[in-house]
């Protein structure tokens, strides 16, 4: 005799999320759809085991003692999410089927839900109604694909129209914000959070800490006050993160509690323990972001600017975390914490109780200005991860990331990142453009390091984008010379050396240096070592070392950035 499971999963998530470019209502979707699996979880406990729930996902079995059939409770389960005045609006597949075992269940289940979730509407509509619910005449302020109804919200100093879905969303965004953390963070770091308000759009969330957004504006400049990220300011990182063959690591790990014994009630305890060993080890790691970030905002009150407005207003917790559970995450922040938080994660331990290889993710970031639509640098960040795992550099196997740097308000107009690179990296480029970069060891110290070469100008900058322009003009050589063979050559050597457009320029770039040793590779802590780490190959090979020289420029204000916290001296 078999026994009777029921699913319930948010389906066409980023269709419903990011349907407006709003931070509080695309947070309260974010949050709803985490809601609605306790909500369901908490009103049918007589009748429901949780046996797994994430961001947007339930799965329950039917308990003994119950007094319905899982197909009355599958129904019930189904009207409490379409009637409920929050749940309504958004895109859920409720599955049950009978099954020997918790993994022929849930093979059987997501079949189901695949199956029905074509016959779906893809983006909930909205409900009309009467009073503030009747449908106008025109389309939402901040959702264009909705019908505005009866509701108005001043958002950002404005009156905005919007429709029922959005209007809820966006309440529900604000009113939440504090208690999403309430969970996952010490009661110590719950109670630091209390002084901190969550921005209400992404500009006042990246805005310089030293300058702080009020009614979209930032106070005069004051010389006596630096800018802590001049280049830095008003940009942002979006941050995905997906979990490598998550599937696998869980079957290992539940395979390995049920050795014993291998029961339905051992299967879901383990199940439950996986669950559980997840949640922990990511609570863990977003408390350590927290405390962090707490103390970053905390030395702005250094200055007198700070103390002036911190008196006046509540401080700004700079992370905003539109996904977090299954094995998909998703982050905004300021564009100077992007490369730090991202490499941070690489190095937590991710170490699971009896399963030989510890997690490992592929990440894409995308730093871009903060007026950027975020639907749109979501869905490239999501493509960068894909293409990480696709390509033969490093698979689902390691982690790794990819990334993309937009310093203007142009993107990518379709989803086709190898179409989009061909155009960015003409003359063959992007053929040697490799399927991402590898976690960046001992992150801490290397972080330093670039610090330190970034600061003194260990690479001249000017003379690399020399060597970008004849990169873009002329491609890669088709020579075989090494980086160590072309740094010999001699003045004397140059006309008889036969030297390609790319040769010319590096070779400047060495001579006018004033790290040459350091460049050419003489020491521990050279050019060639450093670039290894961070991007994952040495400079020897023309292809290699031209790829290194594009990210080194790329990536220059993004991947180590320090904050200004001295006056500019104007002599």
């Amino acid at each position: 005799m078999g026994h009777h499971f029921l699913l319930v999963e948010g389906v066409n998530l980023y269709a419903n999320i990011y349907d407006t470019d709003q931070l509080s209502v695309i947070r309260g979707s974010s949050f709803l759809y985490k809601d609605a699996v306790t909500h369901i979880k908490e009103q049918f406990e007589a009748d429901l085991e949780a046996v797994s729930t994430g961001a947007s996902s339930g799965l329950f079995c039917l308990k003994a003692q119950a007094t319905q059939t899982i197909g009355e409770v599958a129904k019930k389960v189904a009207q409490k999410l379409r009637d409920h005045e929050d749940f309504r609006y958004l895109t859920f597949g409720v599955e049950h089927c009978e099954a020997a075992s918790l993994q022929q269940a849930k093979e059987q289940l997501w079949t189901q839900l695949r199956t029905h979730q074509l016959q779906k509407l893809t983006m909930q509509p909205d409900w009309s109604g009467n009073g503030d619910y009747q449908f106008g005449q025109a389309s939402c302020d901040l959702a264009g694909t909705r019908i505005v109804a009866n509701h108005k919200q001043k958002i950002q100093g404005k009156d905005r129209n919007l429709s029922s879905s959005v209007c809820r969303r966006w309440n529900y965004g604000r009113e939440k914000r504090h208690s999403y953390y309430h969970d996952l963070l010490t009661h110590d770091l719950q109670e630091i959070l209390k002084d901190y308000d969550f921005a209400e759009d992404i500009n006042t969330l990246c805005a310089d800490p030293n300058y702080p957004l009020e009614d979209g504006k930032p106070p005069e400049f004051d010389p006596e006050i630096p800018i802590m990220y001049p280049k830095l300011a008003g940009k942002m990182a979006v941050v995905y993160i997906d979990g490598n063959q998550f599937s696998d690591r869980q079957r290992e790990f539940m395979t390995h509690y049920t050795q014993n014994g291998k029961s339905l009630e051992t299967e879901i305890k383990a199940q439950q323990r996986f669950d559980t060993t997840i949640q922990g080890l990511r609570n863990r790691f977003l408390q350590q972001v927290v405390k962090e970030l707490v103390d970053e905002e905390r030395s702005t009150a250094i200055n007198p600017l700070g103390h002036r407005r911190h008196n006046k207003q509540r401080k700004i917790f700079r992370l905003e975390t539109l996904l977090w559970g299954g094995d998909e995450m998703l982050l905004v922040m300021p564009a100077w914490k992007g490369m730090d938080f991202l490499q941070r994660f690489f190095a937590f331990d991710w170490k699971l109780d009896g399963v030989e290889k510890p997690l490992t993710h592929a990440a894409g970031i995308v730093f871009c200005q903060a007026k950027t639509p975020i639907r749109i640098i979501q869905q490239l960040a999501r493509g960068l991860a894909d293409r990480v795992k696709d390509g033969k550099d490093y698979g689902r196997e390691h982690n790794a990331w990819d990334y993309l740097v937009l310093e203007s308000i142009d993107y990518p107009t379709t989803n086709d990142l190898g179409d989009y690179f061909k155009t960015r990296y003409p003359n063959g480029l992007s053929d040697n453009r490799s399927c991402g970069l590898p976690a960046i060891r001992e992150w801490q110290e290397t972080r330093k390091q670039l610090q330190t070469v970034l600061e003194e100008r260990h690479l001249p900058r000017r003379k690399l984008y020399h060597v970008l322009q004849a990169l873009r003009e002329h491609g890669i050589t088709s020579g075989q010379r090494t980086w160590q063979d072309l740094v010999r050559l001699k003045a004397d050597d140059l006309q008889t050396a036969n030297l390609s457009a790319q040769e010319r320029e590096e070779h400047r770039l060495y001579e006018v240096s004033e790290f040459q040793a350091w460049l050419k590779g003489e020491g521990n802590d050279d050019w060639p070592a450093l670039a290894k780490r961070c991007f994952g190959f040495g400079i020897n090979e023309p292809a290699k070392r031209a790829w290194a020289w594009i990210h080194a420029v790329e990536l220059w204000d993004y991947l180590a950035p320090e904050p200004v916290t001295k006056p500019e001296v104007v002599s």
